[in-house]
């Protein structure tokens, strides 16, 4: 489809209504999924982290949560380079909420290192991504 400006969208949606043909929830979001790029002007970015490096770096979680995760501290501790850790896990962990743009953990890389919490929090980042 080609790119939609929010009113071209409002304004399909609103002529499905009005044409009797309906307007299902799944409608609604096939269209906002479909057009979302275009919609915020950017790309879609999704959290790409493999499962070995999600373990190892709740194991690590388990016994301290640092202050702050940078490039070096990840490619140490998850046995990776420190590009991986640059290009696909440290922002991968900003999309999910557990690090903040500046590499500061947040309340969720807390609750993750908690075996008490563990679970409702990552129920919460897997219903939020």
């Amino acid at each position: 489809m080609a790119q939609t400006t929010k009113r071209d969208l409002v304004s399909d949606l609103a002529g499905n209504v009005l044409s009797g043909s309906g307007l299902t929830l799944d409608k609604i979001l096939d269209a906002v999924t479909e057009n979302a790029p275009a919609l915020l002007g950017k790309k879609l970015k999704y959290p790409s982290l493999t499962s070995a490096n999600w373990k190892n770096l709740m194991e690590k979680f388990r016994r301290n949560v640092p202050l702050k995760l940078t490039p070096k501290w990840v490619a140490d501790n998850l046995n990776t380079s420190q590009k991986n850790a640059e290009t696909v896990i440290l922002p991968s962990l900003d999309l999910l909420g557990v690090t903040d743009a500046n590499g500061k953990t947040t309340a969720k890389a807390k609750a993750l290192g908690k075996q008490a919490t563990y679970a409702n929090q990552l129920s919460k980042i897997l219903t939020a991504t």
